[in-house]
């Protein structure tokens, strides 16, 4: 997977928001965020909030990869891409 400078956050099939220049260590993407100002973005950070943990996809329609959000970003978000989920995917397709 190529990995753009901005990519989308969906959650329950919304786009939330972008990370923004996202980095990789193993697993995890860093990046800036960059919130969309909408109801499913407000769901989604209370989620957040209440649950401890989102489940998330990033990335176009056709490359999303699956992962959660655990701490509730504010300038910068943090994504767990989780393995498992990504190979269910690659299979899948």
């Amino acid at each position: 997977m190529t990995i753009q400078k901005k990519m989308p956050v969906w959650w329950y099939g919304k786009c939330v928001g972008f990370i923004i220049n996202p980095t990789i260590d193993n697993f995890d993407f860093y990046g800036q965020w960059q919130p969309l100002q909408d109801s499913a973005c407000k769901k989604f950070l209370e989620w957040i909030e209440t649950d401890g943990e989102a489940e998330i996809k990033i990335g176009d329609d056709h490359s999303k990869l699956k992962g959660t959000v655990e701490i509730k970003p504010d300038e910068e978000i943090e994504l767990k891409i989780r393995p498992n989920l990504m190979m269910k995917h690659v299979v899948s397709r």
